[in-house]
């Protein structure tokens, strides 16, 4: 018995892979998305959130399977390389994906903005994206500086997203402007508005997938990583619909169209007064300049792993204590493109095309690189598909809204340019030699 728990000491556990991927999911993306789901869903926002899971829960299927194949050397750009072999196809892919992580920061930094804006009581465009772009600059400064206390800070910010959130939601409850006459049939968009608004807000799931980027040995991992992936999910998707539930509750649906942006710090101060406005706005820019600096952080140091392999510039390889520099430069850059280019609502739909294309490729790379039993082509087959029809009926989506063609031009521009970047880079080093 001794001998067992000397051995499982340091080892990480169901709890402790549970909350890599909360720490990373819950964050500002719930303040970004809660305008636009009751803004297409009314009433069936909870119920959005919920199905906006499904995707994420065939998806868990398959990074499981790839995790416990390949245990400590996760982390979707080391399952692409090793199911793609490390020449231009993983490359390229391995850059879709931190572009993708881009859109999901500059989402984060577009929260950033917004709610900084409207606790400075800004109003115009510019301003917005002047704001925004300062989210951008801070969290490009912390992560430049490599200093300790960016880490404890991080942290820190952590813990207050948290405490700001739970007294959301237990002040909520107890509103005395509670109003049940929301959740009426009248305040619903149908069963169509409410499936469009679930695959639109997917991207608030997108981070349960750093549970298989875990280096750390892992106690037990057939037990553990199963439980950790299903109670990430699981916690995650009833705290979406508790605060889409306490916000339905609250709201007064004539703010919802013109405050989509703000919306969760206008229904606090609805029940909370002034002082739950700006509470809720201080929230806000902590949960996203804590999730940008996250995956600032993280994903930066994708394009210094790609050098290693010959699949980026040498410039970026990581051969120095400022290794980490040219990839803070090279994401920050990517996200400040995609904050002037489009609004909250917009980064939420893009981010959450990337992810599922991101996501669809990940189910695929599972039945190519594990075993193909017949339950693996029915989840991972099925995980697929469900991505990149979910991706279809966003593109479908966009074309119907007022900024089409901007929109579709970002699209392609996210999902083509990494493959054309790499064709050029690859065609040049051949010839160099």
């Amino acid at each position: 018995m001794e001998k067992s728990l000397t051995k499982d000491v340091g080892l990480v556990g169901v709890a402790s892979a549970m909350l890599v991927g909360l720490g990373s999911i819950i964050g500002g993306s719930v303040f970004a998305t809660m305008g636009p789901a009751l803004e297409s869903a009314g009433a069936g926002a909870p119920l959005a959130f919920i199905w906006g899971v499904v995707p994420a829960c065939f998806t868990a299927y398959a990074y499981l399977r790839l995790t416990l194949r390949y245990p400590g050397q996760g982390g979707t750009e080391a399952f692409f390389d090793r199911a793609f072999g490390g020449g231009y196809l993983s490359g390229s892919l391995n850059l879709l994906l931190v572009v993708c992580y881009a859109g999901v920061a500059s989402l984060y930094a577009g929260v950033f903005g917004v709610y900084l804006a409207g606790l400075l009581g800004l109003r115009a465009a510019w301003a917005v994206k002047l704001t925004t772009c300062l989210g951008v600059i801070l969290v490009a400064g912390m992560n430049l500086s490599g200093r300790p206390w960016v880490r404890r800070l991080g942290e820190k910010l952590d813990v207050s997203k948290f405490l700001v959130m739970g007294v959301f939601i237990a002040a909520a409850l107890l509103s005395p402007v509670w109003n049940w006459d929301n959740f009426a049939p009248r305040h619903w968009t149908g069963l169509e508005g409410v499936l469009t608004t679930g695959l639109t807000i997917f991207m608030s799931y997108q981070g349960f997938e750093l549970i298989a980027a875990i280096r750390q040995p892992i106690r037990r991992p057939r037990r553990t990583l199963p439980w950790a992936f299903a109670l990430c999910l699981t916690v995650v998707t009833l705290y979406y619909a508790l605060m889409a539930f306490c916000t339905v509750g609250n709201v007064d649906y004539a703010d919802v169209p013109g405050g989509s942006g703000h919306l969760v710090a206008l229904v606090a101060e609805r029940f909370m007064g002034a002082g739950g406005g700006i509470l809720l706005c201080i929230g806000a820019m902590m949960a996203s300049c804590s999730a940008m600096n996250s995956d600032v952080f993280s994903v930066s140091a994708i394009p210094g792993g790609m050098a290693s392999q010959r699949e980026f510039p040498r410039y970026f390889k990581p051969n120095s204590p400022g290794a980490r520099r040219p990839g803070v430069l090279f994401l920050c850059g990517l996200m400040l493109v995609f904050v002037l280019l489009a609004n909250t609502t917009e980064l939420t739909a893009l981010s959450s095309l990337g992810f599922l294309v991101i996501y669809a490729i990940v189910n695929a790379v599972s039945l190519k690189l594990g075993e193909r039993s017949r339950r693996a082509w029915l989840i991972c087959g099925s995980g697929a598909l469900l991505c990149l029809c979910s991706a279809g009926v966003l593109l479908y989506q966009m074309c119907l809204q007022a900024r089409a063609g901007l929109l579709l031009g970002v699209t392609a521009g996210m999902l083509f340019l990494p493959f054309i970047w790499q064709a050029g880079y690859f065609l040049l080093k051949r010839r160099g030699g």
